[in-house]
């Protein structure tokens, strides 16, 4: 009824992917953290288990003694604790419920969605693409492009400070503009990726229907 998946058999989280395993790259106490994460997630989606039994199991992981063990603790438990929020955000921008993503995809979801809300430290474009890694290691083959998509319009939300423009649009012969001229600077200074703008754009145009 809450929307996870619940399974009979004993749980396994994801592996990695092939792809994944043949890069060799040093990984940091963080990254190592979520990935951990979204292990004890996927497993909670999937079985329902008590998130201390979870903790439990993820401390006989080897790298256990190599993460940043309060970032795992606030990740894992703070999304488990907040997963009917973080779903209420989830569920604007996704094509179908939440509890019909697959596990892998909505676990990272929770994850970067937590990090945009609770870690302001840490920039939302790192956010992202940290999500965005976890999912091209532990999910399907395009899991990255929906995870992506889906935590940049969250970001215009979560994030407004930190987006790239800060300047008011004004509709022109059906177009977005800016109302001012800073902000055509702004844009010509910036490094702003094409998905960026479009999803910024739309997030305009939606706020100024409501």
């Amino acid at each position: 009824p809450d929307g996870r998946h619940f399974v009979t058999a004993d749980t396994q989280p994801p592996a990695q992917s092939a792809a994944a395993t043949k890069r060799p790259a040093a990984k940091s106490a963080r990254r190592r953290a979520r990935e951990v994460a979204l292990q004890g997630l996927y497993q909670w989606l999937v079985s329902g288990a008590d998130g201390a039994e979870i903790e439990a199991h993820l401390q006989e992981e080897e790298c256990f003694d190599k993460l940043d063990r309060v970032h795992l603790d606030a990740l894992l438990h703070g999304c488990i604790r907040e997963a009917a929020e973080l779903d209420a955000l989830l569920a604007k921008h996704v094509d179908r419920k939440t509890s019909q993503l697959s596990p892998v995809e909505h676990a990272v979801l929770m994850i970067g969605t937590y990090e945009l809300i609770h870690c302001a430290e840490i920039p939302y474009r790192v956010a992202i693409n940290e999500a965005v890694e976890l999912a091209k290691s532990y999910g399907g083959t395009d899991g990255h492009k929906f995870v992506n998509g889906v935590l940049d319009k969250l970001a215009a939300r979560l994030r407004a400070e930190e987006w790239p423009f800060a300047f008011p649009l004004i509709p022109v012969d059906g177009r977005w503009e800016f109302d001012s001229a800073a902000g055509i600077d702004e844009l010509a200074n910036r490094r702003i990726g094409e998905n960026e703008l479009d999803t910024f754009f739309k997030v305009a145009a939606d706020n100024s229907a409501t």
